[in-house]
């Protein structure tokens, strides 16, 4: 027999979706660990409550929908870190797509970051400040022809490092959950 504890059950009824769970979360438990980041698998690098994540989500919901980017599509470009979940669960309060894709390292990499970026054309980057330097680097020196350099240059074209945005506290307007489109992604462990 399987038994069900009561907070469980009102998750069932108020959580539809990974943001209502977010929400209920941080509404409800904000001071309890969401995710903890372990840099080596063992090494504990970073440690996020449910407020934490939420606030940073909601900012970057906030800047994704100001340039007016519900319902397009974002390539996020993070290493295994926290920062790649606050942007994964920022373009689901945005009603963005988000197209998590792991970074290029070299040269040899990068093809195939481009071609996710033509097969999924999406209107934004987002990224942390150091992998936007080097995506910027390693884009400009390779030879496209004309149909990848065009959604290469759309995607680039605004990339945002998302590390800088202030965290806010604000009630969004939530748009219909969009879906994911999945090439590979980062790894985290969740507490």
């Amino acid at each position: 027999m399987i038994r069900c504890n009561d907070d469980f059950l009102v998750l069932a009824k108020e959580c539809f979706t990974l943001v209502d769970l977010l929400s209920y979360r941080s509404l409800h438990q904000p001071e309890q660990v969401a995710f903890v980041f372990l840099q080596d698998g063992e090494t504990e690098a970073a440690r996020w409550t449910y407020r934490e994540l939420d606030c940073r989500s909601r900012a970057i919901a906030a800047q994704l929908q100001a340039q007016g980017l519900t319902g397009e599509r974002a390539l996020l470009l993070y290493p295994p870190s926290l920062d790649y979940l606050a942007a994964f669960f920022g373009c689901l309060y945005a009603g963005v797509v988000a197209v998590p894709a792991y970074p290029p390292r070299n040269h040899r990499n990068t093809p195939r970051i481009l071609a996710v970026v033509n097969d999924a054309k999406p209107a934004i980057a987002l990224t942390t400040t150091t992998i936007q330097a080097r995506v910027q680097a390693l884009t400009s020196t390779v030879d496209l022809k004309q149909e990848i350099q065009q959604a290469v240059a759309e995607a680039f074209q605004q990339m945002v490092a998302t590390g800088g945005i202030p965290m806010v506290a604000s009630n969004l307007p939530l748009p219909p959950p969009p879906t994911k489109k999945q090439y590979a992604t980062p790894f985290s462990r969740c507490v």
